[in-house]
């Protein structure tokens, strides 16, 4: 591979940046890109105005904010194929980098694209609504025929990679670059437990987070927490922080935590903050993470970053990510489950022990590397 040598334009377009984990990839991205521009690889943003206040990248120059995005999602991808084709002919752009696993691709340019969301892949094995499951196989079929296409593809992780290559993209035009980890300041112990209070928690808790999907196997982490009270009269309360809009796995929740026998002992708290999620995982005791489908999870490398104990399912990449430091459980096996949270909650020692190999493992994921590898994919050809 060589470097460009001409003056070459890039355009990151992140129109379709809209979900909690896109938003935090471009948020600390792409400052850091446009802070490595220069004549030779010059950056230039593509965003819609309704990202502007989810995004916060006001102030920050070469960003072109765009009026009129359409709600239809059909609607949206010619709308963005014309905006993106507009922003190459006046630029005279080289290199188009979409931040997702489809995206518009234009003729005459490098197109590069990110494989970050393996549900449409994994997902056969769950039930969904319709609504859903139709969402998922659009996504599959579009997303296959969108990175065989691209110039380049950024995985990442190594699993997702190995995903890219199973479709048939081609092993040199992938890259692997990981995300970042955030920087969590600690803050005043009595504005923190007051800020905990607002939210309904009092004492120790047990923290589980990530969008309410199906493949997130709350209901796992439910009935685990169930049988550990059964074990631990006076164990901590379970929070589960995240949202989602699968009517069918919602149903399948209540129902659990209904027949839980705990109800009065699990606080829901829906969608939080991102500076709140870090609180949450500072103080929690543990977090208990049961996904079984993820490329490189936020929730992952954020309870690494606050210095959790934590305890997770084996399903891949969750060992690749945490590298060791998180106390492994077969996937699905509940009472797996319960006796890793029973172990960590034993055992003031081990959980000692786990923060810390946290906090050292959150360090393998840099921002700033992964800007660094970022531009290198986007220049170098």
């Amino acid at each position: 591979m060589r470097s460009v040598s001409h003056s070459t334009a890039v355009i990151i377009n992140c129109l379709s940046s809209q979900s909690g984990g896109a938003l935090n990839y471009v948020r600390n991205v792409v400052p850091r890109l446009l802070d490595r521009s220069s004549r030779k690889c010059e950056i230039h943003v593509l965003a819609s105005n309704e990202q502007r206040s989810k995004i916060g990248l006001d102030g920050l120059s070469r960003i072109s904010w765009l009026n009129g995005r359409p709600s239809n999602p059909y609607l949206r991808q010619a709308w963005d194929f014309v905006q993106v084709r507009r922003m190459v002919r006046s630029l005279r752009a080289g290199v188009v980098f979409t931040p997702y696993q489809i995206g518009p691709l234009l003729s005459g340019v490098k197109n590069v694209l990110m494989l970050r969301n393996m549900e449409p892949f994994l997902c056969s094995r769950y039930e969904y609504s319709w609504r859903s499951s139709i969402r998922n196989h659009i996504l599959m079929k579009a997303t296959a025929r969108s990175l065989v296409n691209a110039d380049r593809v950024i995985a990442v992780s190594s699993f997702a990679a190995a995903q890219a290559e199973a479709l048939g993209v081609g092993v040199e035009k992938i890259r692997r670059v990981y995300h970042g980890s955030p920087d969590y300041m600690v803050g005043d112990a009595v504005v923190e437990q007051r800020a905990l209070a607002s939210l309904g928690i009092d004492g120790d808790f047990i923290l589980t987070c990530g969008s309410l999907l199906p493949y997130r196997r709350l209901e796992d982490v439910v009935a685990a927490y169930g049988r550990l009270c059964e074990t631990i009269s006076d164990a901590p309360s379970l929070v589960v922080a995240g949202s989602g809009n699968d009517k069918r796995y919602g149903a399948v929740v209540a129902q659990v935590v209904s027949q839980s026998g705990v109800r009065d002992r699990i606080r829901f708290l829906g969608h939080v903050p991102w500076d709140v999620m870090g609180l949450l995982y500072r103080r929690s005791v543990l977090v208990a993470i049961a996904t079984e489908i993820e490329a490189c999870p936020n929730i992952a490398i954020e309870a690494m970053a606050a210095g959790s104990a934590i305890v997770a399912a084996d399903c891949p990449p969750l060992p690749e990510i945490f590298g060791g430091c998180a106390l492994a459980f077969k996937a699905r096996d509940v009472d797996g489950l319960r006796d890793a949270m029973l172990r960590v909650l034993n055992s003031p020692v081990l959980r000692t022990e786990q923060q810390s190999r946290a906090r050292v493992r959150a360090n393998e994921f840099c921002w700033e590397r992964c800007a660094d590898q970022t531009m290198e994919a986007l220049r170098s050809w």
